[in-house]
């Protein structure tokens, strides 16, 4: 009997590129910040969890992001109170955010923390302007 609570990726606008490789092995899907994101394979949890003790790699392709590039970028964020990493090609994490990305000296990746979800991406994104001079 199908579950009537589960969540179908074909019926949301925002999902992975891949989400039908991991429905047809059975993947169970959550709805997160609007789209259809992978929560298990296996009912049980402490088989997913060992799993994923040893995965290197997660489809995150649904979690809130926003990028911000612009000689201003990194005044404007730390002024936000965003820990930014000190060289480009690095990352950092923020309690606040979730990870920070420096792919170069004025240009910067923010995603959304897996865990917390605090919409502070979004919020970031609703305030972001830019000033002139």
């Amino acid at each position: 009997m199908p579950d009537i609570n589960a969540v179908l990726p074909d019926r949301l606008l925002r999902r992975s590129p891949i989400y039908r490789y991991h429905r047809d092995r059975n993947a169970q899907f959550v709805e997160y910040s609007g789209g259809a994101m992978v929560n298990c394979y296996d009912r049980d949890r402490h088989v997913e969890l060992a799993q994923a003790e040893s995965l290197a790699i997660i489809d995150l392709t649904v979690l809130p992001r926003i990028g911000f590039k612009g000689i201003d970028s990194p005044d404007w964020l730390s002024r936000c109170k965003v820990a930014l990493p000190d060289q480009a090609n690095t990352a950092a994490a923020d309690a606040n955010v979730g990870t920070i990305l420096r792919l170069s000296q004025h240009e910067f990746l923010l995603l959304d923390d897996l865990l917390e979800h605090n919409q502070q991406v979004n919020s970031l994104a609703d305030r972001w302007s830019m000033d002139i001079r």
